[in-house]
C-alpha cells in the first residue's frame, strides 16, 4: 500500500505536535487573534488527518493529555512541575501507539521529546519566570502623576 503525503504518519504526527505547541503558546501570549485562528485551523486539519489514517484514538487522547500536562501544568502551580514530566511520558507513550498498522519513526518521537524539553525549559519556563517578577518601579520619584510605558 502506497501512502500519499497526507497519509504519512510522521507528517501527521508533526502536525499534531505543532498544533499542541501552538495552542499552548497562543494561550499564554496575548495577541491579535491570528495565532488562535491558526491553531483552530491546525486543530481541524489535525483531526481530519488523523481520521484519514488507522488512528488509535486512545493513544491520540493519551498523547494530547500528556502534551497538555507537560506544557500547561507548570503555569498552574509551580510545585506540580514534576507532574509535567509525567505528561511528557504520556505524550511519548501515545506517540508510540498512535496508529494501528503504521508507526511514527522512533527517531522522530525522540527528537520531538528532546525539542519538547527544550521548548519547556527555554521558552515556557522563561515565560513563567517573567510572570513572577515584581513590577518595575522607579524608587527615586513617586508614581502618582507619572505616565506609564508598556
Amino acid at each position: 500500500m502506497e501512502l500519499t503525503l497526507f497519509q504519512d504518519p510522521n507528517l501527521v504526527y508533526l502536525v499534531v505536535i505543532a498544533t499542541i505547541w501552538l495552542a499552548v503558546t497562543a494561550a499564554y501570549v496575548p495577541g491579535t487573534g491570528i495565532l488562535e485562528l491558526l491553531v483552530a485551523g491546525l486543530a481541524i486539519g489535525s483531526l481530519l488527518l488523523l481520521a484519514s489514517l488507522p488512528t488509535n484514538w486512545f493513544a491520540a487522547l493519551l498523547g494530547l493529555v500528556g502534551g497538555v500536562l507537560f506544557l500547561v501544568v507548570p503555569f498552574v502551580e509551580e510545585r506540580y512541575r514534576v507532574v509535567a514530566m509525567g505528561g511528557l511520558g504520556l505524550q511519548l507513550l501515545g506517540s508510540l501507539f498512535l496508529f494501528n498498522g503504521l508507526s511514527v519513526s522512533l527517531a522522530l518521537i525522540i527528537t520531538i521529546a528532546l525539542l519538547s524539553l527544550a521548548y519547556y525549559r527555554f521558552v515556557l519556563m522563561a515565560l513563567l519566570n517573567t510572570h513572577h517578577q515584581p513590577a518595575a518601579l522607579r524608587t527615586d520619584r513617586p508614581v502618582i502623576g507619572e505616565y506609564g510605558r508598556a
